[in-house]
């Protein structure tokens, strides 16, 4: 069993300063280091639009089910997606509260449903020929009937832009289409 370390207290008045300058200086460096990454907001082709997507795609499981898949980014027949659920929580992980835009998506009371997208950007597929982009054949029958408005779009993808993996995932989804148009 470990020993409960004592908390730490400063000897004098001259340590306590010298551990906020510390703080403000690595603080005040980290804000003018570099500006954090933004997912970039692009309208048209299918982006913004809900499909049906293979669970095989979505979250790797092979049983044949699908779920909702919001296109988020299009490029060179490659598509960025974030899946659309009901559930509120993923594990420990909050999921994004979003408007229904299925009229037809009731429950039993005649509401509508709460939709949820996870906090999580899917940009491949890895099957025995290795990492590919998720092509636009992927996609199957689209499920929404009402549109985001600019807003909401904005609203997502500033909560899907805080995500630490969010920058290296768009950086990986255009070189997966810069390879896949062979330029």
């Amino acid at each position: 069993m470990k020993k409960k370390r004592k908390p730490f207290k400063c000897k004098n008045e001259a340590q306590k300063r010298a551990i906020r300058a510390n703080y403000a200086r690595m603080s005040a460096e980290n804000k003018t280091s570099k500006s954090p990454f933004k997912l970039p907001l692009k309208n048209g082709e299918h982006r913004w639009n809900i499909y049906r997507v293979s669970n095989t795609v979505l979250n790797g499981k092979n049983d044949g089910d699908v779920h909702g898949g919001l296109v988020l980014d299009e490029e060179n027949g490659n598509v960025m997606l974030a899946q659309v659920t009901h559930s509120p929580r993923k594990g420990k992980r909050n999921n994004i509260p979003i408007r229904n835009i299925k009229s037809t998506d009731l429950d039993k009371d005649g509401k509508l449903k709460e939709s949820y997208i996870e906090r999580r950007l899917i940009v491949s597929v890895t099957d025995k020929d290795g990492e590919k982009g998720i092509d636009i054949e992927k996609l199957n029958k689209q499920l929404n009937d009402l549109q985001f408005t600019e807003a909401e779009k904005q609203r997502i993808l500033d909560e899907l832009s805080h995500l630490s993996t969010a920058e290296e995932r768009y950086k990986l989804f255009k070189e997966l289409a810069k390879r896949k148009g062979g330029t």
